[in-house]
C-alpha cells in the first residue's frame, strides 16, 4: 500500500503506517527477512535460512504478525526469487529472533503532517476547498 513506507537505518528497518500514524521497528534479522520478502523470496525458503538461530516456525510467526498488522500481504501468482549465496551465508550468523516492535506515541504528530493533504493535480500541500472559502470569508 502507498500508506506503508519503510526505511533502513544501519541494517534495521523502520516501517511507518501513514494512515494510522503507527511506526514499527524491526530487529536486524527481521529487517533482512523483510528485504527478502520484498524481493520475492519464498517464505518456505526464508524459514530454512537461519540454521540454529531460530526455528522455521519463528519466521512463519513473524511474517504472520506482519500480515496481521497489514504491513505486508501475500501476492498470488508472484514469481518466487532465490536467495542469493551471500545472504544464505550471512543468514548463518543471524543471532536475534525476527521481531517487530509497535509504537504509536507519535501518531498524533504523524497524522497532523500536511504531507497527507496532497493531490497530484493541485500540488502540495492542498488546503480543502471548504477551508479555503472559510479563510477568504473570515
Amino acid at each position: 500500500s502507498s500508506d506503508i513506507v519503510h526505511e533502513d537505518f544501519d541494517g534495521e528497518c523502520v516501517i511507518l503506517n501513514l494512515t494510522l500514524g503507527t511506526y514499527y521497528a524491526l530487529s536486524k534479522t527481521a529487517s533482512k527477512i523483510v528485504t527478502c520478502v520484498l524481493e520475492g523470496t519464498r517464505v518456505e525458503e526464508l524459514a530454512t535460512l537461519s540454521g540454529e538461530a531460530f526455528e522455521p516456525a519463528d519466521v512463519q510467526a513473524f511474517l504472520s504478525e506482519l500480515v496481521r498488522l497489514d504491513l505486508i500481504a501475500p501476492t498470488p501468482g508472484a514469481s518466487p526469487q532465490p536467495v542469493s549465496a551471500s545472504l544464505r551465508t550471512e543468514a548463518q550468523t543471524w543471532a536475534d529472533q525476527p521481531t517487530v516492535e509497535v509504537f504509536d506515541d507519535l501518531a498524533d504528530l504523524i497524522l497532523a503532517d500536511p504531507i497527507h493533504d496532497t493531490e497530484a493535480s493541485v500540488g502540495w500541500p492542498t488546503i480543502p476547498a471548504a477551508e479555503q472559502n472559510q479563510k477568504r470569508a473570515g
